[in-house]
């Protein structure tokens, strides 16, 4: 079986998405259940009780980021660019730490 460049390119965003889930459930244990993974894109969703959730993407550029994390505000999002896989779960981290998960 040979791999065409976009389902390459897919099946690449999805190993990252993992390895981020897997970054977050390493310090957050209590995401497991709560953390939403999209079916069909890279992207994942945490929902919290006091604002809005936090959702981390796969941009699809080229140049520059390739991670953004999402953070629904009081009344204005907040966009963080991750430049990996890694940074994006520490920013995801971050932006939880002072904030308790929806059930």
């Amino acid at each position: 079986m040979q791999f065409t460049r976009a389902l390459a390119v897919a099946f690449g965003d999805w190993l990252e998405r993992e390895q981020i889930r897997r970054a977050l459930l390493a310090e957050r244990p209590e995401l497991d259940g709560v953390l939403h993974l999209d079916p069909e894109r890279p992207l994942l969703r945490i929902p919290r009780v006091e604002r809005g959730a936090v959702i981390v993407a796969r941009l699809d550029e080229e140049d520059g980021a390739s991670w953004l994390v999402g953070v629904a505000g009081d009344s204005d999002p907040v966009m963080h660019e991750a430049s990996s896989p890694d940074e994006a779960a520490r920013i995801a981290l971050d932006v939880l730490e002072p904030c308790p998960l929806a059930g």
